[in-house]
């Protein structure tokens, strides 16, 4: 009886240990980017674009980037990937189509589509853009280098090749949120750009 016993306690033991275990487990956080508010703000007044039609094709990132984890930067040639800071979903795919949600309101034009999710006949623009740097130090800085063109969607012709390259200055609070707020403010500010050159190139 006494063996029994024994066996039955380290058993009772072992599932405590484990539920202990997983009570203290970190948890998961999820993110996605998002379009600033600013942006709605600025276009209030203007004018509705329907005519205006725009594709945004995929969007090219870093093989580093394209992971679940949030990456940050620690040091001048060291990155980390957060275990339990996480994309929602793939990042090219949410970079893709927030860039699109910020050109439809910058643009004002209910006829920007993202690639290849919608065929699109004709239309005026084509938007390519490649993603060379997307990360920063946390409580630090959030930092976006990105190089983009604009094509006539009827000639094939390029419009404007540019590069962008910004940097959001973080309150040293270190938290993940912020952080990926930043990155959303960096994007909002690179649509900002695109969007300027489509208008002014754009004749109805």
């Amino acid at each position: 009886m006494k063996k029994a016993y024994g066996t039955q306690s380290l058993a009772a033991a072992g599932a405590i240990l484990l539920l202990a275990g997983c009570a203290s487990a970190p948890k998961t956080h999820l993110y996605i980017l998002n379009t600033p508010h600013s942006l709605g703000n600025e276009t209030r007044n203007l004018p509705r674009q329907d005519p205006l039609t725009v594709t945004i094709a995929p969007v090219d990132i870093p093989a580093y980037l394209d992971r679940p984890a949030v990456v940050t930067q620690v040091g001048e040639n060291e990155l980390a990937f957060s275990e339990f800071q996480r994309w929602a979903g793939p990042l090219k795919d949410n970079i893709q189509q927030i860039l699109a949600a910020n050109l439809a309101i910058l643009l004002r034009s209910g006829q920007v589509f993202t690639e290849p999710r919608t065929y699109v006949v004709g239309g005026d623009y084509r938007v390519v853009i490649q993603i060379d740097t997307f990360r920063g130090v946390l409580g630090e800085k959030a930092s976006l280098e990105a190089r983009w063109s604009i094509y006539s969607s009827a000639t094939k012709n390029t419009i404007a090749t540019q590069t962008f390259k910004k940097d959001a200055v973080l309150s040293g609070s270190g938290e993940y949120k912020e952080y990926v707020l930043a990155q959303s403010g960096l994007l909002g500010d690179l649509s900002r750009e695109i969007a300027a050159e489509i208008q002014k190139n754009y004749n109805p």
